[in-house]
């Protein structure tokens, strides 16, 4: 099981800081976020990525996955496919596409068969390039935003090259619970996300409303322990994407340090469960 640092709260960090501090945290490496505004983005991909890639495997860092922008659904969108090819050439071994977002005018299972033939063409661009596709389940108006939709939008696509990259804080936000996801899915899960949430009571629109607040991992609404024993106990080995994502306001926000907590928190999980499992449950 890798632990990757995913950087989408480290816009600003050049390449070279941003394995500064993944090797501080003595990550396995990194989910790197290809977005506009970031170290490698978009625009200089081609040049930057192997650039980013060979210097990050200098210091100890694997790219475990590429994150690229949250509209990227169309897989005959020329820089996206570009990406692929240079994530392919890197030895990448996964891409997190964006979402497809629901609206009103929908006809839901039109757009469904619609996304079925889009990701079944992902999975034909990821076999072409040897990097496979990751569909995350995010909570809210997103296509397959549960264990279940999200292996709706996957079912015309080979398994070998279109994964699932669950996310357990949006999956417990949406009300599906980790172990009932994990059986949906079963050999398509790739990824993990590692995030936490809970809900608190917010003023917004003229009144008192439930909003959704990120946290640390050992804080919200999913048991970590609990979810890495599941994901243990199941024999999952692939990335599991420490999000770094928080909600406190900026007077209280210490991002670098409660990254590095999650981290540790997450680390000392994993070791404790493991040792559970040599030991039978005994100490």
């Amino acid at each position: 099981m890798q632990l990757l640092l995913f950087t989408k709260s480290l816009r600003g960090f050049s390449v070279t800081k941003l394995g500064e501090f993944a090797a501080d945290l003595q990550v396995n490496g990194l989910d790197l976020a290809v977005r506009a505004g970031y170290a490698v983005n978009p625009d200089n991909v081609r040049k930057e990525l192997p650039k980013a890639v060979r210097l990050w495997r200098d210091m100890g860092l694997d790219v475990g996955l590429l994150t690229l922008e949250t509209s990227w659904v169309d897989p005959f969108f020329p820089p996206l496919r570009e990406i692929y090819h240079v994530a392919g050439e890197s030895g990448i071994p996964f891409i997190k596409i964006g979402y497809w977002l629901w609206n009103p005018e929908d006809d839901y299972w039109q757009r469904v068969r619609t996304i079925r033939q889009q990701v079944a063409e992902f999975g034909r661009l990821s076999r072409e390039t040897g990097t496979v596709t990751v569909l995350h389940t995010h909570s809210g108006g997103c296509y397959g935003s549960t264990a279940h939709s999200v292996m709706d939008l996957a079912a015309e696509a080979e398994e070998e090259w279109v994964g699932i990259y669950l996310d357990p804080a949006h999956l417990i936000l949406g009300g599906e619970k980790l172990p009932m996801a994990l059986s949906i899915v079963g050999q398509r899960l790739k990824v993990v996300a590692a995030k936490n949430a809970v809900y608190s009571l917010g003023n917004r629109d003229g009144g008192r409303r439930w909003e959704v607040n990120w946290c640390r991992l050992e804080k919200g609404l999913v048991n970590w322990r609990e979810a890495m024993r599941l994901l243990i106990s199941q024999g999952f080995d692939g990335p599991v994407s420490v999000h770094g994502e928080y909600s406190l306001p900026e007077d209280d926000f210490r991002l670098l340090d409660w990254i590095g907590e999650d981290v540790a928190f997450l680390k000392q999980t994993v070791e404790q469960v493991i040792r559970e499992q040599k030991t039978g449950g005994c100490q």
